[in-house]
C-alpha cells in the first residue's frame, strides 16, 4: 500500500500532539491532560486510514470501544480534577 498525505496526516498529529506533550512535561512540568482522551479518540482512525482491511475485523470493533470508553473515563477524570 502507497501512503499518501491524506493516510499519514491523522497518525502523525497524533505522534506530534504526544511528543509535545512529552517536550512539555520534562521541560516545565506541566502537562495537559486532554490530549490523552483526544489521542485515544483519534486512534481509530489513524489505523483505519494506514490499514483498511483491519477496519472490517472483530478485533477493530472491540479496540474502538475500548478506547471511546477508555478516553471517556480519562476526559471526565480530567476534568474533575
Amino acid at each position: 500500500m502507497r501512503y499518501t498525505l491524506k493516510t499519514m496526516i491523522v497518525p502523525v498529529c497524533i505522534v506530534v500532539m504526544l511528543g509535545t506533550q512529552l517536550f512539555d512535561y520534562f521541560a516545565n512540568g506541566h502537562f495537559n491532560g486532554m490530549f490523552i482522551p483526544i489521542v485515544c479518540f483519534l486512534t481509530p482512525s489513524a489505523i483505519k486510514g494506514l490499514k483498511p482491511e483491519f477496519e472490517k475485523t472483530n478485533t477493530f470493533k472491540h479496540l474502538s470501544n475500548t478506547l471511546l470508553i477508555v478516553g471517556i473515563v480519562i476526559m471526565v477524570l480530567v476534568i474533575l480534577w
